[in-house]
């Protein structure tokens, strides 16, 4: 998980750069990769919540 973490913080830096130079396409090039990487990320918190409430319940 850190490592998707790390990757849109990469692309949030890509992001701020393009509306800096004021590149259209590139923003919303990394508008796109951003919310993608932000849906992996919420996948993989579900999958990680899913797991543990899982071993909670055969722990019991």
């Amino acid at each position: 998980m850190a490592d998707k973490q790390k990757s849109i913080g990469e692309i949030e830096f890509d992001l701020r750069r393009a509306r800096v130079d004021a590149d259209a396409k590139k923003i919303r090039k990394y508008q796109h990769k951003l919310e993608d990487k932000q849906e992996e990320l919420a996948e993989a918190q579900q999958e990680l919540a899913r797991v543990q409430n899982e071993m909670s319940a055969l722990r019991k």
